[in-house]
């Protein structure tokens, strides 16, 4: 039972690594792309949420040859991911508050 624990924990991890490594790849186009300074804090704060969001796209994603670079864009994409869940997510809400009451 601890083997497998540790093995969905590890691949659980690198899913995050692996958008992690996307995010920072998008720290550094959009650095370049509005010729923006360099802040560690920016950089970190963009690696959290890149990484968190590879991991909860790992258990979205089908298990294909693929996945690795889908975890990558992912992590290159985390924050549009986000605004979109969080956008829908309010909206859905909305709709069952009115329909069920609060």
């Amino acid at each position: 039972m601890n083997e497998l624990i540790l093995l969905v924990t590890g691949a659980y991890f690198d899913a995050g690594y692996i958008g992690l490594f996307g995010g920072v790849v998008n720290h550094f186009y959009f650095l370049d792309k509005h010729k923006i300074k360099f802040k560690i804090a920016v950089l970190l704060t963009t690696s959290a949420v890149s990484f968190f969001v590879g991991m909860v796209a790992y258990f979205f994603l089908p298990v294909s040859a693929e996945r690795p670079g889908y975890l990558l864009l992912c992590g290159f994409f985390a924050y549009k991911i986000i605004d979109v869940a969080d956008n829908n997510s309010t909206k859905l809400i909305k709709k069952l508050v009115k329909k069920f009451g609060a």
